[in-house]
């Protein structure tokens, strides 16, 4: 095993220690600012999404290996094109279920006796953005690009850290917590493909 890849896994381990804090603090000042209530409908549309989200892993194994394959072999170009139209599709996928959801949110809100449906419209915005960055996460992981990797985690956990925050001080309640998610992995993808442009 190359010194390098050793040192990018130990920097990743120590990074992913940060994303874990972070994750806590969120979850540990969600709890104080916000109604039993308003906690409860968060932590039910978040598992939602959790739900959602399972296909995301067989994906995130896939890129992995096509993204690891076209490195390997000095594809960069046409490893851009693939990431590039990958993403394109499957954000196109995102979007469709984020408009469905919104569709069906007042259906979905009575279900799971919500307030109202702006944490269901919001989720679907999560859920976009969420897909996406698996694309981005899953290509720097195939080019071994552990050190970039950890550092979108500790990013998009800060700033959903930090928008979920602002946005529940400002009223938002549930929905402004669940944004959170989506400002987080809005700035995955905006980072992470920053990162694999450079790789």
């Amino acid at each position: 095993m190359q010194p390098g890849i050793i040192r990018d896994n130990l920097v990743l381990f120590g990074l992913s220690m940060v994303v874990n804090a972070l994750g806590f603090t969120f979850q540990f000042v969600m709890a104080r600012l916000l109604s039993p209530g308003e906690w409860a409908e968060m932590v039910a549309a978040l598992s939602l999404l959790a739900l959602l989200s399972v296909p995301g892993t067989a994906l995130n194994s896939l890129i992995i290996k096509i993204a690891g394959d076209l490195f390997v072999q000095g594809e960069g170009e046409r490893l851009w094109r693939w990431v590039v139209v990958t993403g394109v599709r499957i954000g196109g996928f995102g979007l469709l279920v984020g408009i469905l959801l919104t569709l069906i949110s007042g259906w979905i809100s009575r279900l799971l006796q919500f307030d109202g449906s702006s944490s269901v419209i919001v989720l679907g915005l999560a859920f976009f953005f969420s897909i996406l960055a698996i694309v981005v996460k899953g290509a720097l992981a195939g080019t071994s690009a552990f050190s970039a990797l950890g550092l979108v985690g500790v990013v998009e956990t800060m700033s959903r850290l930090l928008s979920g925050v602002g946005m529940v001080v400002l009223g938002w309640a549930a929905a402004g917590a669940i944004a959170g998610t989506s400002v987080g992995a809005l700035m995955a993808t905006i980072v992470g493909g920053l990162a694999f442009y450079r790789i």
